[in-house]
């Protein structure tokens, strides 16, 4: 126990090897936890990695004494439950990574439904005591309840368990868990480094390319089925690693009779930590947009048509191929700036070194949005490389929270660090942090032929 508590203590200093020990220690449980909820392997692994991901970014926020067992336990449920919950909306469903039935074994299907037909406060206990062997001192701890109780829920649930089912319990329960799924998402998040690795944005004179942009406009992540993105974010002038994010193509909807593709967690997962997003991108010949979005505190879906859409900011549509012809249309109006009063263009192309990997990418500089502006790298095969984002409106303060960088006098607070500047149309807008994703660490997305 004692070891434990400094483990914590130094994961929580940022020792991620640290960390490593308890996400291994701790990776069945994250997935019985979601799988006591789901019922279902593919959306438990899902869910367990969401909920990987956020105690990753927000381990420092856990409190001195504090179980690390009963607090990841609890992130896992709850966002177990907010994805049940967002099930209960009308909308077909086509479950992508779907196992056909022939793959399940008959052992394995009696299994499933004799533990999914027990009751809540049995099935838990069930799942983790047999799942990984925890103890039930350990399962006690998890669920927050006194020791006495766990073994008088495990007795109750053999009782009504068949008997020729017990002795299979724990080898059948261990082979429903996908492996290494969590072990691969660690190693990518991992792959940050704590300080912002060294960076070079070199103009070059080449053609302009005109990249398939395979993700939905500022979310990072490839619209193609079990698509995923890890994003890093990195504060300046400091350069300190800030917060991380996780993306995940979930499957394929049908929206107003076209074709979307449900993702989940795009974007910080420690931004408003209990709130739990589902976006539909409606995929078209020739362009991407955003259909509807999910918010668990609102518990239903909500559409461009709705009077509170509150994503009214955004155009219908993006283009999806951010060439030439498309974004200079969109944005020919518009005139930028840098710091020595050269005109820039909205589009050009550019040679991205992070970490010692070049990539070469085509810039495209985003006007004001709700008083920010971005800088967005895609390389050649159509994904974000590095996102920078700028500041420009003193009174905004949007939903991610970053210290004195989004307060009222952001602004100048960023300008009295010396930060990055470029002018928009003649206002001053100045660097604010930079987005990575894994795609610039040289590291391919779980889906992308990686």
């Amino acid at each position: 126990m004692r070891d434990e508590i400094r483990v914590i203590r130094l994961a929580k200093e940022g020792d991620r090897e640290a960390f490593a020990g308890l996400a291994d220690r701790y990776r069945r449980m994250l997935y019985a936890a979601a799988y006591s909820v789901l019922r279902s392997p593919d959306e438990a692994e899902d869910v367990a990695q969401e909920a990987l991901c956020r105690i990753f970014a927000k381990m420092h926020t856990l409190r001195e004494g504090s179980s690390f067992g009963r607090w990841a336990y609890a992130i896992a449920k709850n966002t177990a439950i907010a994805r049940l919950r967002s099930r209960s909306r009308e909308v077909p469903f086509q479950d992508m990574s779907e196992h056909p039935a022939s793959e399940i074994s008959e052992t394995i299907s009696d299994i499933r439904e004799a533990v999914e037909g027990l009751p809540d406060r049995l099935r838990e206990p069930v799942l983790m005591y047999y799942i990984n062997g925890y103890s039930g001192k350990e399962v006690a701890n998890f669920l927050g309840i006194p020791h006495g109780t766990v073994r008088a829920r495990l007795t109750e649930a053999r009782r009504a368990l068949r008997k020729e089912l017990v002795p299979m319990l724990k080898r059948t329960l261990q082979e429903l868990m996908p492996p290494g799924e969590l072990s691969g998402l660690l190693g990518r998040l991992q792959a940050f480094p704590k300080t912002m690795p060294d960076l070079s944005i070199v103009e070059v004179d080449a053609p302009l390319p005109d990249p398939d942009y395979l993700e939905p406009h500022w979310f990072f992540t490839p619209l193609r089925p079990s698509g995923t993105v890890v994003t890093g974010w990195y504060d300046y002038p400091e350069r300190g690693l800030s917060d991380y994010g996780f993306g995940r193509v979930l499957g394929e909807v049908e929206m107003n009779g076209r074709k979307c593709y449900e993702l989940v967690g795009a974007g910080s997962p420690s931004d408003e930590p209990e709130t739990y997003r589902l976006f539909y991108w409606s995929i078209l010949p020739e362009e991407v947009y955003l259909a509807a979005i999910y918010r668990s505190e609102e518990d239903r879906l909500r559409f461009p048509t709705d009077a509170d859409w509150t994503w009214s900011e955004l155009p219908p549509s993006w283009p999806r191929h951010p060439g030439r012809a498309n974004l200079l249309r969109r944005i020919a109006d518009e005139e930028f700036v840098d710091e020595e009063k050269r005109s820039l263009a909205p589009v050009g192309v550019y040679d991205v070194t992070i970490g010692g990997k070049t990539q070469r990418c085509l810039r495209v500089i985003d006007p004001p949005d709700r008083g920010a502006l971005a800088e967005a790298y895609v390389n050649a095969d159509g994904r974000t490389v590095l996102w920078r984002r700028y500041n420009g409106a003193p009174e905004w303060s949007g939903s991610r929270v970053r210290g004195p960088h989004q307060t009222p006098g952001a602004v100048e607070r960023l300008r009295e660090l010396g930060n990055h500047r470029l002018v928009y149309n003649g206002l001053e807008f100045y660097h604010w942090y930079d987005c990575v994703t894994d795609v610039a660490l040289g590291e391919k997305a779980v889906g992308d032929g990686g």
